[in-house]
């Protein structure tokens, strides 16, 4: 079956798209015309080391079928986590196709580092995936490959029933024998749970002037996370695979971290394996980043046509499907959506559920750094290092930090 794929054509440093057939276009030159020779091509595209051998696969079959061009495709170990980074730091020498976490669309396209696909191209691809996910200060900038929210409950069920993950209560009043639950108290990207589920608002449409952090909501939640530690029943675990560890040897009975982390949970529980949405605390359902990944080009990229190409093959359903059956990521094809492979995995059913209790995930850009500032804050509340009387002032600083005051 032919494929239908997107061709982005440079023109005054910006991308135009179209869509066109992976075959090549019937002309009215006779039929004795000799054929155009192929230009040769060669993309450089970064992945996480636990998707080499995924795209490894994807991208043989897109060298196979592609006409338009001998293309080659090379890859290279660059997680999502760490693209960004590197990228900026020298972008002539980054990968023609790279992945990133959707909130680092803005330091590249800011830095002039990626292409930008104009409202055309966005507009035909976003017939297959949802395209707000690469959008930053109204504009498109990625082709998103993964949905996630920033956290979901992972918890063994030899220790704790579904009734008890229902609730942060429910949790702590299990007799399971262990350390109850484990959180990454430093980790902001699942930090933004304990103040989005006040309801406290953070950068509403990548506003910065809007963030009611400081709000009294907010003063006696991070007070009630100063609780935590003193019940035995709740710890801290910044390292992921530590995490999964913990929860394999029963040193946890409960984790919190993304879908990104289900299949090594899945190893060490085995049939022990749970998995839900997040649980309330004090009444109220707990509120999480939505997320995901994108798929972003460089900007010094020889051949963006190719490279769009390449991209939109790796991101069609079928392909996307075959991600998602060998990392449990959730895509974001739309032909995907009833899908039942990804309707009876438990591990999607959970994040599916938390997507009706998550907030966009804000484009926090600039020369403040939320990342590290609120989680050093909910760590140090974690830890007893924040008296009562001072907590209000402490997040008093961070939302004049964000705000720029």
């Amino acid at each position: 079956m032919k494929k239908r794929i997107l061709a982005l054509s440079l023109a005054a440093a910006m991308l135009v798209g179209a869509m066109a057939s992976c075959t090549a276009k019937e002309t009215d030159s006779p039929s004795s015309a000799a054929p155009a020779e192929k230009k040769d091509v060669k993309l450089v595209m970064w992945g996480a080391q636990d998707d080499q051998d995924y795209l490894k696969a994807v991208t043989d079959e897109f060298v196979a079928q592609y006409d338009k061009a001998n293309v080659t495709v090379e890859l290279k170990v660059q997680g999502e986590d760490t693209a960004k980074d590197e990228a900026l730091k020298d972008v002539e020498s980054a990968a023609d196709i790279y992945g990133v976490a959707l909130d680092q669309i803005g330091a590249l396209a800011d830095a002039k580092a990626i292409f930008e696909i104009p409202q055309e191209g966005a507009d035909q691809l976003g017939q297959t995936v949802d395209m707000s996910l690469g959008k930053y200060n109204g504009k498109y900038y990625g082709v998103p490959y993964i949905a996630e929210c920033s956290s979901v409950l992972f918890y063994n069920k030899s220790l704790l029933k579904e009734e008890d993950v229902a609730s942060l209560e429910g949790i702590l009043a299990a007799e399971t024998g262990t350390t109850n639950i484990a959180f990454r108290f430093d980790s902001a990207w699942e930090d933004i749970t304990w103040f989005a589920t006040t309801g406290a608002k953070a950068f509403t449409d990548g506003d910065r002037t809007v963030c009611d952090w400081n709000n009294q909501d907010c003063v006696d939640m991070v007070k009630y996370i100063g609780t935590l530690k003193a019940t035995g029943k709740v710890t801290t675990i910044s390292d992921a695979g530590d995490l999964s560890n913990a929860l394999g040897d029963g040193t946890i009975a409960a984790g919190v971290i993304g879908s990104w982390q289900a299949n090594a949970i899945k190893e060490a529980l085995k049939d022990n394996y749970g998995v839900a949405k997040m649980p309330t605390v004090n009444g109220k359902q707990m509120v999480t980043f939505a997320s995901g990944k994108v798929y972003v080009i460089n900007a010094n990229c020889a051949d963006p046509d190719a490279a769009i190409d390449l991209i939109t093959w790796v991101t069609n359903a079928d392909n996307q499907l075959k991600r998602f059956e060998q990392r449990s990521a959730l895509p974001t094809a739309s032909a995907l959506a009833t899908n039942a492979t990804i309707l009876a995995d438990p591990t999607a059913a959970a994040e599916l559920a938390q997507f009706a209790y998550t907030i966009p995930n804000a484009p926090i850009y600039g020369t403040v750094d939320y990342w590290s500032t609120a989680g050093a804050l909910i760590l140090k509340a974690f830890n007893g290092e924040i008296a009562e009387d001072a907590v209000q002032g402490e997040l008093d600083t961070l939302v004049k930090g964000y705000k720029g005051e």
